[in-house]
């Protein structure tokens, strides 16, 4: 009987041992899975940021992309048409048909609206090519008028050597920005 009344004070014991902490053992418990919900939810917190930094950037480099390949395409039609003009003085409607096929150039107007997105190195030549585009655009757009068939071959020479010149150096600003974008892209694509 002694051996009974030990028994259950040893278990009453341990019971009341583990009673008593209890508390403490579903407060260490709640403890570690708020330690591991935190450590998803910061993993989850800089997934979505690397997922956004991406986007971000993937923007910036597609728009670098499409205004390098958009001026590059005007300075070309511009370097056609001053070509052209070098060779003589040409006929008026000839010239006039000429101005008339200025290609539209939408990105640049485009680009335009999220100036923001632009590297402040190119941002001045990005102008300077986008006044002169808007100059021979209007050129293209007008109704002839004779009176000014003398000055135009010298404006029109001139907002085509401006774009060439502003284009050559936009470029350059372009491809450094281009070359950053593009090395940030890959770095956040390795860690995604």
């Amino acid at each position: 009987m002694i051996e009974e009344h030990q028994n259950m004070l040893c278990n009453h014991g341990l019971y009341d041992l583990a009673k008593d902490f209890q508390p403490a053992l579903s407060a260490a418990i709640a403890l570690c899975a708020a330690g591991v919900a935190y450590v998803v939810g910061m993993s989850k917190i800089n997934f979505d940021r690397r997922v956004a930094a991406f986007q971000r950037i993937s923007s910036q480099f597609g728009i670098c992309l499409r205004l390098r390949s958009r001026a590059g395409h005007l300075d070309d039609v511009a370097k056609s048409i001053k070509d052209w003009l070098a060779q003589g003085e040409p006929d008026p409607t000839k010239l006039y048909q000429v101005l008339k096929a200025w290609p539209s150039a939408s990105e640049l107007d485009e680009a335009w609206k999220v100036v923001e997105s632009m590297p402040r190195d190119a941002m001045e030549h990005f102008e300077a090519v986008l006044y002169c585009h808007r100059g021979m655009a209007a050129y293209a757009s007008e109704q002839r008028a004779e009176w000014l068939d003398q000055n135009r071959p010298r404006t029109v020479t001139k907002l085509c050597t401006e774009l060439g010149k502003s284009y050559a150096q936009l470029k350059e600003a372009l491809n450094k920005e281009i070359e950053t974008l593009n090395d940030q892209r890959e770095r956040l694509r390795r860690h995604l």
